[in-house]
């Protein structure tokens, strides 16, 4: 396996899902890592950011799918 790198940040988590959704897709596994926002709006009910990562040697194909 390789090292995962950061790929793009959400505004949602619902965004993030979705754009791991497309690269599932294609074939690029992909982690979400829900963001500071994302841990304190658990407590509060809103929503927050989260980080989108892939294996380093997926990343520009990523990108492009995302672009």
């Amino acid at each position: 396996m390789g090292d995962l790198v950061f790929l793009k940040n959400f505004s949602t988590l619902s965004e993030a899902e979705m754009a791991q959704d497309m690269l599932e897709q294609a074939g690029i596994h992909s982690v979400i890592q829900r963001g500071n926002l994302a841990s304190a709006a658990q407590f509060s009910g809103a929503a927050g950011d989260a980080d989108l990562f892939v294996l380093k040697n997926n990343l520009e194909q990523a990108q492009r799918i995302l672009a």
